[in-house]
């Protein structure tokens, strides 16, 4: 069985502290997503590694592993942090060695989770019994035979609605009361049990008639009864077993989800953007002409209005703003190219900078940046007439407004009701801004 919070640590009471390896940086984490990334872990468990380690976009960190026996590890990430890495926007769940933002957030972390040394193994997993925040990836090393993990692909717009007995059609997805925003997916027995973020449903106890069947405490609900019940055949556990693999996704969700390694195996967990690990670019399709020359991009309120990096930087982070330009000769601020579905800058070092979500959050006025191009989802923009769009969130030119500085912001599509998703194309001469 395992349970919503130290799922390794029942597996290894009573054990010795026999058989154990010598300290070793056993753990390693890595940051594959274009914003930073902070690792919190329980300092009441490990008290000599610090509460939240930042992870830079590419950057990894390593945990040194203690030599002897130590249960109910527990590692998630944050993201949208203050300085110290606390008060944050994703992952805020609490917990020693953490500060909350103005009540803590119901903990659906994603998580790594181990209990190290027991009689010559490692006990870990990667439950989502609670829920789940990023996508991850977990690589072991050669001595262990256990599978990889791939839950890179798991992302928030995949997170379903539950139709639980006594409440009805219940939409699991986790917003912050703060913005509305999305930052988590709720497992059922969570989003009953835990009332944080004034949640409504989360008055229930885990052994009450109306939670028990999704949360399956011992007693009064056997294994037996947890796997005939709702909780194993629930939209919930079909995503978990359909996008990641060889992880929890309820209480008796054992057969799939608990692994053991030897114990000198090294753990490589790697996290993704909310909206899941980088796919290929797809490459240019063969055309018996040649491709266009690159583009300036518009706004259709105001034809001289265009698409422009501010203050020209060419880095990671720079909002999208409009400014007036000739469309037909723009600066190179205001220059651009279409590869395939990405929309990009071509840097005056040789950099290629593409139109981004942050985060991949789709939320309603999120303020679109540039970053390096990486082919991830958030990177690519279809043309719906004049129209661009990520799913089902357009570029949009925030509240109308015609004057030079405005931010670019997404915003649902609206299916060109008003031109603030409406953008005009205009073919340039220079080839610095090829189209292809």
């Amino acid at each position: 069985m395992a349970s919503t919070s130290v799922t390794v640590a029942v597996w290894a009471f009573g054990q010795s502290f026999s058989n154990v390896v010598a300290d070793s940086e056993r753990l390693v984490v890595k940051n594959a997503c274009s914003e930073n990334i902070w690792i919190a872990t329980d300092t009441s468990k490990m008290p000599n590694t610090p509460g939240v380690k930042l992870l830079t976009p590419g950057q990894e960190t390593r945990y040194n592993i203690p030599d002897y026996f130590l249960p109910g590890t527990r590692f998630w990430p944050k993201m949208g942090c203050n300085a110290d890495g606390q008060e944050c926007e994703i992952g805020d769940s609490g917990g020693p060695g953490q500060t909350c933002h103005n009540g803590c957030a119901p903990p659906v972390d994603s998580k790594f989770e181990a209990t190290w040394n027991s009689n010559g193994v490692d006990w870990w997993d990667t439950s989502a019994v609670d829920g789940f925040t990023l996508p991850y990836k977990v690589e072991v090393s050669g001595s262990c035979s256990q599978p990889t993990i791939d839950c890179s692909h798991l992302t928030w717009d995949s997170c379903p609605h539950e139709n639980i007995a006594g409440v009805g059609d219940t939409d699991l997805t986790l917003r912050s009361p703060f913005d509305n925003k999305v930052v988590g997916c709720y497992n059922p027995c969570t989003i009953l049990t835990h009332d944080n973020w004034n949640n409504p449903l989360g008055h229930h106890s885990p052994e009450d008639g109306l939670a028990n069947p999704y949360c399956c405490p011992t007693p009064p609900v056997s294994s037996q009864q947890c796997k005939a019940g709702p909780a194993a055949s629930s939209e919930f556990t079909k995503l978990i077993h359909a996008h990641c693999p060889h992880v929890y996704a309820y209480a008796y969700d054992d057969d799939v989800g608990l692994s053991t390694c030897p114990q000198n195996t090294v753990y490589t967990w790697t996290l993704f953007c909310p909206g899941g690990s980088p796919t290929p670019t797809p490459s240019p399709s063969p055309s018996p002409t040649p491709p266009s020359s690159g583009v300036s991009i518009c706004s259709m309120v105001r034809g001289d209005l265009c698409l422009d990096l501010t203050d020209g930087a060419e880095q990671d982070g720079t909002k999208l703003q409009v400014w007036t330009a000739d469309p037909s000769n723009p600066n190179s601020n205001q220059r651009w190219q279409r590869r395939g579905t990405e929309i990009l800058h071509h840097t005056a070092d040789g950099r290629d900078l593409c139109i981004d979500i942050p985060n991949n959050d789709h939320s309603n006025g999120n303020k679109l940046q540039v970053w390096t191009c990486a082919g991830s989802p958030q990177q690519q923009w279809e043309q719906d007439g004049n129209a661009f769009r990520v799913s089902n969130s357009c570029m949009d030119l925030t509240d109308g407004i015609t004057t030079d500085g405005n931010k670019i912001q997404i915003w649902e599509c609206n299916g060109g009701v008003n031109q603030n998703q409406q953008w005009q194309l205009r073919n340039l001469g220079d080839e610095s801004a090829l189209m292809v």
